[in-house]
């Protein structure tokens, strides 16, 4: 009896710190059942919170046009957007901040905007594109008056030669003629042949039926633009009568005439 007695008195203690170990096992795994969902969850607030966004229209600067087909970028991000014919386009799915837009399409300069959102802020506006000048009508005018300077020169060149006859702009004005008819059948060798109101220009000695070879701002003419012509739009004028005084230039089959060479102020090189 004793024997048993004191056994049973040595196996009361482990047996209660068994029951107590499981107990503290129980109640841990509880917690985490219970109280971990509650601290993983963010806040329902945050969970309903939506995303910012950015949507406009590119329009051109003063007309207010719609630009199709620019080029949009988020600079510093992935993201890029072609506009529609409505010059629109948009940026979902964003945090807040600050966002720099680029904006590209031929014909304008680039335009570079920056724009800050609030977290679920939807901010939608317009972005204007300046033309593009591009100065061409400026250069273009440049490079006639280097022509016009190159051709008066050649010409003056030619009357200091005087292997023909040559009235310049200063004579004309002095003569103030009607017309070019008038004004060229002065010339010695030159007659005009007229029927009606109808007149044509020849030379002395040449064959009947020879008529001159008329160039005008060195391109092809006809006798029409001597009596269409008016004589204060013209620079200058050549007379060629024969074949020993035409320049190599203005030389040919058809020259065989003789040929008239008319410069205007305005014409091309």
């Amino acid at each position: 009896m004793l024997h048993a007695t004191a056994h049973t008195e040595r196996a009361r203690p482990r047996g209660s710190g068994g029951r107590s170990r499981y107990g503290r096992l129980l109640l841990g795994l509880l917690l985490v059942v219970v109280i971990g969902p509650l601290v993983a969850s963010p806040p329902a607030q945050a969970q309903g919170t939506p995303a910012a966004s950015i949507s406009g229209r590119i329009v051109e600067q003063g007309t207010g046009t719609p630009v199709f087909g620019a080029h949009v970028t988020l600079l510093g991000t992935t993201r890029a957007a072609t506009t529609d014919s409505a010059g629109r386009f948009a940026f979902g799915a964003l945090t807040g901040g600050l966002y720099v837009i680029q904006v590209a399409d031929i014909g304008y300069t680039k335009g570079i905007f920056q724009l800050e959102i609030g977290e679920g802020e939807a901010v939608d506006r317009a972005f204007e594109l300046v033309p593009r000048t591009y100065g061409l009508e400026p250069l273009t005018v440049e490079a006639r008056r280097r022509l016009a300077g190159r051709r008066y020169e050649e010409f003056n060149q030619r009357v200091a030669q005087g292997n023909g006859t040559y009235i310049t702009a200063d004579e004309i004005a002095k003569r103030n003629p009607v017309n070019l008819m008038d004004l060229m059948r002065t010339v010695r060798g030159v007659r005009a042949e007229c029927a009606g109101s109808d007149c044509i220009l020849k030379f002395q000695g040449q064959p009947n039926g020879c008529q001159p070879k008329y160039i005008l701002d060195n391109l092809p003419s006809d006798a029409l633009v001597a009596q269409s012509l008016s004589p204060r739009d013209v620079y200058g004028i050549e007379i060629y009568r024969g074949a020993s005084e035409i320049p190599a230039e203005f030389g040919g089959i058809d020259a065989a005439c003789g040929v008239i060479v008319i410069w205007t102020k305005s014409g091309p090189g």
